[in-house]
C-alpha cells in the first residue's frame, strides 16, 4: 500500500538518465600525479551516502521518506522497492546504480514525475 506524498517539482527525465550514466560510467580508479591507479572508496557507506545525496538534491522535501540498503551476491544489477510504513519507502539494490535506478523507477511509476 503506497500513500503518494505531495508531488515533487517536475524534473526532466534526461537529467536523471544523465546522472545514472555518470554513475555507471565513472571509472573505478583515479590517476594520481604519478599516473598510478588509486582505488576509489566504493564501500557500502559511501554508496548509501552518494545515493542519499542524489535523493536529497532531486526531492529535498521527500528525502527523509526513503530508506536505502545494499544487498550483495547478485550478479546482475537489481533493485527492490517496498513500503516500510505509510510514510517510508525502502529501496534495496546491489550497488549505487541499482539504488539510483530504483529511485528513478519510483519517481516515474509511482509519483508520475
Amino acid at each position: 500500500l503506497y500513500i503518494i506524498p505531495k508531488k515533487p517539482p517536475k524534473m526532466k527525465s534526461f537529467i536523471l538518465t544523465a546522472l545514472l550514466f555518470i554513475f555507471h560510467t565513472f571509472p573505478t580508479h583515479i590517476l594520481s600525479n604519478d599516473d598510478l591507479p588509486v582505488p576509489l572508496d566504493l564501500s557500502e557507506d559511501t554508496t548509501l551516502s552518494a545515493v542519499r545525496g542524489l535523493i536529497s538534491r532531486i526531492t529535498p522535501s521527500l528525502s527523509s521518506n526513503f530508506t536505502l540498503s545494499v544487498f550483495l551476491n547478485h550478479s546482475k544489477d537489481t533493485f527492490r522497492i517496498s513500503s516500510v510504513d505509510i510514510h517510508t519507502i525502502k529501496i534495496e539494490g546491489n550497488n549505487g546504480v541499482s539504488l539510483a535506478s530504483g529511485y528513478n523507477h519510483y519517481l516515474q511509476n509511482y509519483l508520475n514525475s
